[in-house]
């Protein structure tokens, strides 16, 4: 990993992953911020889309799993976050160990379309659902993340 030459204290940093295996096929778009000797993970570089800014809703997500310590997520329905989800799960899962993300939807080509943004990305589970009584859907999971899905 390289870090982009130093800003001043507190602004944002990108940091460039090298031939890392698991986000070889991603490009990186994770911002650090200086804190003392470290760096702190930023959110996103993927500012506003449709209106909501990624950034902060990706630094929120990141916040609440590391916090919550949880180590499995389901997304519904994922392929509403395939544009920045994967840069977020290609993150976690090389802090967290047997972190575990799964990727649902109803729209079986909306599904399938999504696999390839997620090529890389902590190998999610793909879940084909019916609606509206979400089956089968992932037993035990920690962590119910839903972008625009539970309200339409």
């Amino acid at each position: 990993m390289r870090v982009a030459e130093a800003n001043a204290p507190g602004e944002l940093e990108r940091i460039e992953s090298i031939d890392d295996k698991l986000t070889r096929s991603i490009e990186n778009h994770c911002m650090f911020q200086q804190q003392g000797k470290g760096v702190k993970f930023a959110g996103l570089d993927f500012d506003m889309l449709d209106g909501v800014n990624i950034t902060k809703v990706s630094l929120a997500l990141y916040r609440l799993i590391k916090s919550e310590r949880v180590l499995s997520l389901v997304d519904y329905p994922c392929t509403e976050n395939a544009k920045w989800m994967p840069h977020l799960l290609a993150l976690l899962d090389f802090e967290l160990r047997g972190f575990r993300y799964y990727c649902v939807d109803s729209d079986a080509a909306a599904l399938e379309a999504a696999r390839g943004a997620f090529t890389g990305a902590a190998l999610p589970e793909f879940v084909l659902t019916s609606l509206p009584n979400f089956v089968p859907f992932p037993a035990n999971a920690d962590l119910l993340f839903s972008f625009r899905g539970m309200q339409t």
